[in-house]
C-alpha cells in the first residue's frame, strides 16, 4: 500500500496523487500536520551511517526547521520524542522503502520503489549545491529530501490468501502486476474424517478429498504465476472459533451466518496473525470488497460489481484490519476476473465458484448438522387454525420465511414463521395469511463498526446475503444496543442473522439480529401467544 504524506496547498503531492490514480496504484492521503507518528514512522526518517550512528544526511536541519533547540546535538531517542510532540517541524521527508524497515538512498535501491517517471515530477531532483543543478540528471542523497513536500512510497510484502478458485488467483496476479511481493498460502480448515463430517457429505467416498484438490489447484495457480505458496492449517480454530458458535446458534434455534464467522475468526484473525509473525505488511484475498477512506481513516465499502459484492460477509471483521489488507477484485467485474483467468491460461480459469459452508463446501445441510445435533422429530402447527399440519425433522433445521423442505402434503404451500425449541415445535401459516412473515423493526446485539456515524441515522440495510438495500432508521438505545426501525415492513427478518448497516457504498456497522418487532410488539413473543391462547 502507498501512503502519501501530504501538506495543504502543495503542487507537487497534487502531481504524485494524479500520477498513482493515473496508474490505478491504491494509496492513503495523510496530512502530516494532524499526523501524529508513531515511532517506527520516524525511526523511518533517520538515517543509520556505517559507524552505527544515527543522522539524517549531514544536517537534521534538512528536515527540521523552526526549533531552537539543538536538535543536531540530539540522540535518535531524544529525536524521535521531539518529533512526536511537534510534529509540524517536518520541513520534507524521505521517500522510504518499508518492506525491510530500512531507509534507502541508493538509487539502484530506491529506483525499485521510486519510478523515475515519478520522481521527474518533484520541483528539484538534483542536489542544490551541484555545480550541474539546472542540467544534471543524477539524484544526490539530499535530492531524496526535497523531492515531494511529505510523501512516503511503501511497497509491502503481501500475502495472499490462495483458495484453489479463480477469484483469490486473479486477487494475486493483479498485486503482482502492480509491482507487490507477493507469497500466498493455502489454508485448510476443515477435515472431514476428525470431525465426523459423514452424513449430508456426497464427497466422502472421493479418491482425493475436495481440500486436498483444492491445494493442488492452488498450487498451480501459483507456479503459473511465479509465486510462493505455503500452506496452513487452521482446522483447530476453525472448529473452537467458527463450527462451536455455529451449532451452539442452531441450538439456541437461531440462524447463524458460518461465512461471516469465518472472516472474522478465520481469515482476517488467525490467518492475519500467521501472516504477521512470518513478517509481512498485509495481507489481501478475493474478496469483492473495497477499501475507502474517511477522515484519514480506511473504511470497508461495497464492490464495483454488486452483483457479486461481499461486503456483508466482512461485517465482524475487527476495524484495525483495514489498515493491513487489500481488495484487489474491488474494482473488478466477475466477468473481467474469467476472462483474465482465460488469458493467463490459468487451470482454474473455469473452475465453478465454492457454494455451500465457508471451508467446508457443499452438503446436505439438514443431514450435514445431523453429525452434531441429533434429529429430534415434532409437531408442524398451523398458527392460524392452531392444528398439527405435519412433522418436522427437528426445528433446528428450519429458518424464519422457508418454504420448501417442509414435507407437508396435500394442503399448503406454507411458511415457517417461528419455532419454540423447548417444546420442540415448529410454527407455519398460509399463503393467505402471510402478515406474519413481516416485521417493522428489529433489535441488533455485538455490534462491531467499521466507520464512524452519529445516531439517529437514516441509511440502508441488509438481514440477507442476496437482499436488496432497504431503508431504514438506526437509533441507539439506553443498554447500548441498536434499533432498526423499517415502517414500510420487511418480510423474514430472523434472530441470529446479521444486520448490517450500510451509508451509501460504506459499511457503517453490523451485528446479531436479536429480537423482531411487528409494531412496537415482540413477533416471536406474539406467534406464542396466538399458538398457546
Amino acid at each position: 500500500m502507498i501512503v502519501v504524506y501530504t501538506s495543504p496547498g502543495c503542487a507537487s503531492c497534487r502531481k504524485v496523487k494524479q500520477w498513482l490514480k493515473d496508474r490505478n496504484l491504491p494509496f492513503i492521503e495523510k496530512n502530516i500536520f494532524k499526523t501524529l507518528l508513531n515511532d517506527n514512522e520516524i525511526k523511518h526518517l533517520l538515517m543509520r551511517s556505517e559507524n552505527g550512528t544515527d543522522d539524517i544526511i549531514s544536517k537534521r536541519s534538512k528536515i527540521i526547521q523552526g526549533s531552537n533547540i539543538d536538535i543536531d546535538a540530539m540522540k535518535t531517542d531524544e529525536l524521535i520524542h521531539f518529533i512526536k510532540n511537534n510534529p509540524s517541524v517536518l520541513k520534507r521527508p524521505i521517500i522510504l522503502n518499508e518492506s525491510n524497515f530500512q531507509v534507502g538512498y541508493d538509487e539502484e535501491e530506491i529506483g525499485v520503489f521510486v519510478p523515475r517517471e515519478l520522481r521527474n515530477l518533484a520541483d528539484h531532483v538534483c542536489n542544490p549545491d551541484c555545480p550541474n543543478y539546472k542540467t544534471c540528471g543524477e539524484v544526490h542523497k539530499e535530492a531524496y529530501l526535497l523531492l515531494f513536500c511529505c510523501i512516503m512510497i511503501l511497497m509491502k510484502k503481501v500475502l495472499v490468501g490462495l483458495s484453489g478458485g479463480v477469484d483469490s488467483a486473479i486477487a494475486a496476479y493483479l498485486l503482482k502486476k502492480d509491482g507487490y511481493d507477493v507469497t500466498c498460502a493455502f489454508m485448510r480448515n476443515w477435515d472431514s474424517m476428525a470431525n465426523d463430517d459423514f452424513e449430508g457429505n456426497p464427497t466422502i467416498n472421493d479418491a482425493v478429498c475436495p481440500q486436498e484438490a483444492d491445494y493442488k489447484d492452488a498450487q498451480d495457480v501459483a507456479d503459473k504465476l511465479g509465486l510462493p505458496l505455503l500452506r496452513i492449517d487452521f482446522i483447530k480454530e476453525y472448529w473452537d472459533d467458527v463450527f462451536k458458535t455455529f451449532l451452539d446458534e442452531y441450538k439456541r434455534g437461531r440462524t447463524p451466518n458460518p461465512d461471516i464467522l469465518c472472516n472474522r475468526y478465520i481469515k482476517f484473525d488467525s490467518f492475519m496473525k500467521f501472516a504477521e509473525s512470518k513478517g509481512f505488511d498485509t495481507v489481501a484475498t478475493g474478496h469483492y470488497a473495497k477499501l475507502g477512506e474517511e477522515n484519514g481513516v480506511h473504511v470497508l465499502q461495497k464492490a464495483d460489481d454488486r452483483n457479486k459484492d461481499q461486503s456483508y460477509f466482512l461485517t465482524e471483521i475487527h476495524r484495525e484490519v483495514l489498515d493491513h489488507v487489500l481488495f484487489p477484485l474491488g474494482k473488478v467485474d466477475k466477468p473481467t476476473v474469467r476472462k483474465l483467468a482465460e488469458e493467463l491460461d490459468l487451470s482454474i480459469a473455469k473452475k465453478k465458484d465454492s457454494t455451500g459452508i465457508c471451508f467446508i463446501g457443499e452438503r446436505n445441510f439438514r443431514q450435514f448438522l445431523s453429525n452434531y445435533l441429533p434429529m429430534k422429530p415434532g409437531d408442524i402447527i398451523d398458527i392460524n387454525t392452531k392444528k398439527v399440519v405435519g412433522q418436522h425433522g427437528g426445528v433446528m433445521y428450519y429458518t424464519v420465511g422457508q418454504r420448501k423442505g417442509l414435507d407437508i402434503g396435500g394442503i399448503g404451500p406454507f411458511y415457517v414463521i417461528g419455532k419454540d425449541v423447548t417444546k420442540n415445535e415448529l410454527y407455519v401459516t398460509d399463503e393467505e395469511h402471510q402478515e406474519w412473515l413481516y416485521s417493522t423493526s428489529c433489535s441488533i446485539i455485538d455490534v462491531n463498526w467499521l466507520a464512524d456515524r452519529k445516531l439517529p441515522l437514516t441509511c440502508n440495510a441488509k438481514f440477507r446475503y442476496r437482499q436488496q438495500d432497504n431503508p431504514v432508521t438506526v437509533s441507539l438505545r439506553e443498554d447500548g444496543t441498536l434499533i432498526a426501525s423499517f415502517p414500510e415492513k420487511i418480510r423474514s427478518v430472523t434472530p441470529g442473522q446479521e444486520a448490517v448497516i450500510y451509508d451509501g457504498d460504506t459499511l457503517v456497522c453490523g451485528g446479531k439480529i436479536d429480537v423482531v418487532y411487528q409494531n412496537d410488539k415482540d413477533l416471536m413473543k406474539e406467534i406464542l401467544d396466538t399458538v398457546n391462547a
